[in-house]
C-alpha cells in the first residue's frame, strides 16, 4: 500500500528511493516529501501510469517492467527542465512515444510495442532520429506535424519496417533518401507544406511507395526517377509554382490518382496520357485553355477536375469516356456543352457553375436531369 510511504517522513534529506517489486499501480504521492530526492526506482511494480508528483531534484527515474501503456506528453518535458539525466521505461506496454522524451539526455524505451509515433505542435530536440532508429526499430508509421523541423534526418530511411512517413507543415528543405536506404517497405511519403526544393533521384530506392504527396512546396521539382516506382498509385504536387507542363513526370504507368492543382501550366500536360490506368486527374486552377482531343485515351478515367481554368469548350471526345463518373468544370469560360453529355450513363456528377457565358437550352437541361449531382448557376434560355 503506497500509504505506508508516510512512515518515511522523518528522512527529508533522502536522495534515493527503491520501491522495486511492490504492487503499487501508481507512483506514491508521498515521495514528493523528499525534496532532495535524486534517484527513484519503481520498477516491476505493476504500475499502470507514469504520472509523477513534483520532484524538483530528481535526476534518475527507473520505471522498467511495469504495465504502463501511456506517458503524458508534458511529463518528460517538465522533468527535463529539472535536468533529469536518466529515464528508463523499457519493457512496458507503450504504444505511443511522447516527443518530450527525447529531451532527456539518457532515455530508454526498449522492448515496448511502439510501432507509431504522432508528434504535433512543438519543437523537436536534435538527435531524435538516432533515438528512434536505436530504440524503436519496428516503427511502422511516423507523423510529425508543425514541429518546426528544419531537416529530415536520413537515419529515418534506415527503419526497415517503416510503412508511412508523414512530415508536413514544417521547414524541411531536403528529403535525404540515402543510396543504401533500408526503408524498402515505405508506402506513403508525405512532405506537404515544407520548403523542399525537390525529391532526390534516390527516391527510386523506395520501390514500395504507393503514395507521394509534396504539395505546397513552392519551386520544388520532380525527378524523372519517379517513373521507376512501379508500385506508385497516387501522386500529389499541387501549388509547386510549376510553370511548364513539360516538367510533368512521364511515369509510372500504373499511376491511378494525380493531383497537380494550382500550377501555372497553361497547356494541358500531355504526359498524363502515359498513365494508362489513370482514374483521377485533378488540374484545377492551372490556367489551362483547352483539352486535347485525345482525352478519350484515358479510358479508365473516373474523376476529372478542371475547375477554375480558362476553358471555352469541351471536346466531344469526352463522351467516349464511358467510365467517367465525376466531371468538374466550374469557374471557366465555357459557352456550351457538347451535345449528348446527358447520355453518358456512368456520369453521376457534373458541375458547371461559374461559367457566366454558358447558356443551356431546355432540351440540354432535360437531358442532364438523370445526373445525380448537377451544379449550374446561369438562367435557362431557349
Amino acid at each position: 500500500n503506497a500509504e505506508y510511504m508516510g512512515t518515511a517522513a522523518g528522512f527529508p534529506g533522502l536522495v534515493s528511493v527503491n520501491l522495486t517489486g511492490n504492487f503499487l499501480e501508481h507512483v506514491p504521492e508521498a515521495v514528493a516529501q523528499f525534496g532532495a530526492l535524486a534517484s527513484l526506482d519503481v520498477s516491476n511494480c505493476r504500475l499502470l501510469t507514469a504520472s509523477l508528483p513534483a520532484l524538483a531534484s530528481l535526476q534518475r527515474l527507473f520505471l522498467q517492467r511495469n504495465w504502463i501503456g501511456e506517458v503524458p506528453n508534458n511529463l518528460f518535458q517538465r522533468l527535463a527542465k529539472m535536468k533529469l539525466a536518466v529515464v528508463d521505461v523499457s519493457r512496458n506496454r507503450l504504444s505511443q512515444l511522447p516527443f518530450s522524451l527525447v529531451f532527456v539526455s539518457a532515455a530508454f524505451v526498449f522492448d515496448n510495442p511502439i510501432d507509431r509515433i504522432e508528434w504535433k505542435g512543438g519543437i523537436l530536440a536534435y538527435g531524435f532520429s538516432g533515438f528512434l532508429v536505436r530504440q524503436c526499430p519496428k516503427l511502422r508509421e511516423i507523423y510529425i506535424h508543425r514541429m518546426a523541423l528544419a531537416s529530415l534526418p536520413s537515419q529515418l530511411f534506415y527503419l526497415s519496417q517503416l510503412r508511412s512517413l508523414m512530415v508536413y507543415d514544417n521547414m524541411v528543405r531536403r528529403v535525404p533518401v540515402p543510396a543504401a536506404s533500408d526503408a524498402r517497405r515505405l508506402q506513403v511519403l508525405r512532405v506537404d507544406a515544407n520548403m523542399i526544393e525537390g525529391l532526390p533521384p534516390t527516391v527510386a530506392r523506395l520501390r514500395a511507395l504507393h503514395k507521394i504527396s509534396m504539395s505546397f512546396n513552392i519551386g520544388a521539382t520532380l525527378p524523372s526517377e519517379i517513373g521507376l516506382l512501379s508500385e506508385l498509385r497516387e501522386l500529389r504536387f499541387a501549388r509547386l509554382a510549376m510553370t511548364n507542363s513539360s516538367y510533368f513526370p512521364s511515369g509510372p504507368r500504373g499511376l491511378l490518382r494525380l493531383h497537380a492543382d494550382y500550377n501555372d501550366l497553361v497547356l494541358f500536360p500531355m504526359a498524363v496520357f502515359g498513365f494508362e490506368n489513370l482514374q483521377l486527374l485533378s488540374l484545377s486552377s492551372c490556367n489551362i485553355a483547352s483539352i486535347p482531343s485525345i482525352i478519350h485515351h484515358l479510358v479508365h478515367l473516373l474523376h476529372l477536375n478542371l475547375n477554375d481554368n480558362k476553358l471555352e469548350n469541351l471536346p466531344t471526345q469526352l463522351l467516349q469516356l464511358v467510365r467517367l463518373e465525376h466531371l468538374k468544370v466550374d469557374g471557366n469560360n465555357l459557352r456550351a456543352l457538347p451535345p449528348g453529355l446527358g447520355t453518358m450513363t456512368a456520369l453521376r456528377e457534373l458541375t458547371v457553375a461559374g461559367n457566366p457565358q454558358l447558356k443551356l437550352s431546355a432540351e440540354m437541361m432535360s437531358g442532364l436531369q438523370r445526373i445525380h449531382k448537377f451544379s449550374y448557376d446561369s438562367d435557362v434560355s431557349d
